[in-house]
């Protein structure tokens, strides 16, 4: 996880990450998903690579508004960007949300020059809302960032329609 993190290329549109990016930092990050896990708030998922078999990447949905919206966020390891690892990802979260009884939105945010991320949350079926503006507090600053969104008639519509998956 450090090693991966470690690469600014990677962390440069994830507002929370800092960089450089430490072996005690990635301790404390699973030390944190075991207790959100404990505690059934936040889902944080580690993304394992189909022929790489470790780990490539982690998403997660961050529960908020009485658990009725989840902000989802994610990274991958530079080695498996432009893969399709990160839409079927978020294609598998998005359906793990709208499983739990009460979720009702799902949003996500990424940095406008970030097009990858933007092109793998619309490949998974969310739709860009509008221009923020985000705190990107490892960074420093603040700025212009694309939000998208996708709510559980939306998904339903899309499961129904036969829309491919990510």
């Amino acid at each position: 996880m450090a090693r991966l993190l470690n690469d600014f290329e990677v962390v440069r549109y994830v507002g929370e990450i800092p960089h450089p990016y430490e072996p005690a930092l990635a301790a404390e990050f699973i030390a944190l998903t075991h207790r959100h896990l404990e505690r059934g708030t936040d889902r944080i998922f580690a993304v394992e690579g189909r022929a790489e078999g470790g780990l490539i990447g982690c998403i997660a949905l961050h529960l908020q508004a009485g658990r009725t919206l989840a902000r989802l966020g994610y990274w991958f390891g530079r080695a498996y960007w432009g893969r399709g690892y990160a839409a079927e990802a978020i294609s598998l979260a998005l359906g793990y949300a709208f499983e739990l009884p009460r979720m009702t939105r799902v949003e996500a945010d990424a940095h406008v020059d970030n097009i990858g991320s933007w092109r793998a949350m619309e490949k998974a079926g969310m739709s860009f809302e509008r221009i923020i503006q985000l705190d990107f507090r490892a960074r420093g600053f603040t700025a212009a960032a694309r939000r998208y969104a996708i709510s559980r008639v939306e998904w339903q519509q899309r499961a129904t329609s036969g829309a491919p998956a990510a």
